[in-house]
């Protein structure tokens, strides 16, 4: 049965997930996390993608994109090709890192929105991999914005314009 093509929503902001292959462990070191960092920035920029929030699990990953020129998919391809590649010859083994397609859903409106801002930014604390302080001093990719932004309780999809 072939599977069902993506579907874009009107907002162009999902909240995307991807996990490790049979849900074993994708990040072995602070150097897999810079580097899948560095490779999802490199390829934001690239692909004119949003990132409003992630947080890197053990063996998975959550990121709140915007994306409204429907470039997600190929923003996906390069940056778990680029992780793949890179793991696999780290650690010297092949095949799959990552568990099947990522995982995509539309957020269609601001309370949705600031929902899933908030369980992806408690999500490393919930797991005890963190604390508040530690998580939200990381300023690699999550703007400063974001967290301002919440805070003073504005709209999102109403006002911001993603591109």
């Amino acid at each position: 049965m072939a599977r069902k093509p993506r579907e874009y929503g009107p907002s162009g902001i999902y909240h995307v997930v991807i996990r490790g292959n049979n849900n074993q462990n994708i990040f072995f070191s602070d150097q897999d996390k810079i580097f899948f960092k560095e490779q999802m920035k490199k390829y934001a920029q690239e692909l004119e993608i949003e990132i409003y929030a992630y947080c890197l699990m053990s063996n998975h990953v959550h990121i709140l994109i915007g994306n409204s020129n429907k470039t997600m998919s190929k923003f996906m391809q390069k940056l778990e090709t680029s992780y793949a590649k890179k793991f696999n010859r780290k650690y010297e083994r092949h095949g799959h890192v990552f568990n099947d397609r990522f995982l995509s859903k539309n957020i269609d409106d601001d309370e949705r929105f600031k929902t899933v801002i908030r369980y992806i930014l408690q999500n490393p604390m919930k797991a005890g991999m963190c604390d508040n302080n530690e998580y939200l001093s990381d300023k690699l990719l999550v703007p400063e914005k974001v967290f301002y932004e919440k805070y003073n309780n504005k709209s999102y999809l109403l006002t911001k314009s993603v591109h």
